[in-house]
């Protein structure tokens, strides 16, 4: 177990760092854009998903999927040097390489969306804070997440089919990117001088 472990913690060295920069980035980003405009305007007068819709919160997500994705198949120079030396030394087997990529894309795009969920959560409860108690109820911090569908698919509340169609979309990219990335691995290996001591899947 002790290799598997040290395999998986030589894929996050090489990712963490600039997924944790792009996290912050992304937050920064989105709570800029939601502040800037909600600061010009009468509360009253809009609505939640206005404000979302209006400051395309959800193409700074799409972004940040598509550049983790890019992180994930082609981090730069994630086994060379002492690295690719401490792979071959581990002599994991092709599905466990893969296994262990597939997993740790999981794993990031799981905090990608919990992140996601959490601004979004934050960016409506601070609008519900500053509006006026007159235009809000109980109710409306579920409706908002209803009647946005960026919002409901990010949080699809009672909707079993939403949040299966969500778990299966994000499986697949990082089913995919950890197939690139154990391709690129496997056709480094065979130009190599030595080959690591994988077989393939």
């Amino acid at each position: 177990m002790r290799k598997h472990m040290a395999f998986f913690r030589l894929i996050a060295k090489s990712v963490l760092p600039v997924f944790a920069a792009c996290l912050v980035v992304m937050t920064a980003v989105e709570v800029f854009l939601f502040w800037h405009t909600a600061g010009r305007m009468d509360f009253e007068k809009r609505m939640m998903t206005d404000l979302i819709d209006e400051r395309h919160i959800s193409f700074v997500f799409i972004v940040a999927v598509f550049a983790l994705y890019l992180l994930l198949c082609l981090s730069r120079d994630s086994f060379a040097g002492r690295q690719d030396y401490t792979l071959r030394r581990l002599t994991l087997r092709g599905r466990s390489i893969f296994f262990w990529q597939f997993l740790f894309s999981v794993f990031c795009y799981f905090i990608l969306w919990a992140v996601q969920a959490w601004v979004a959560f934050f960016l409506c409860r601070w609008f519900l804070h500053e509006t006026d108690a007159a235009w809000i109820n109980g109710q409306t911090l579920m409706l908002t997440f209803y009647q946005n569908e960026f919002l409901h698919h990010t949080i699809p509340l009672s909707d079993t089919m939403g949040w299966f169609r969500e778990i299966m979309i994000f499986l697949s990219i990082a089913f995919s990117a950890a197939v690139i990335r154990y391709n690129i691995m496997m056709r480094r290996n065979h130009r190599g001088k030595e080959e690591t001591p994988c077989e393939n899947i």
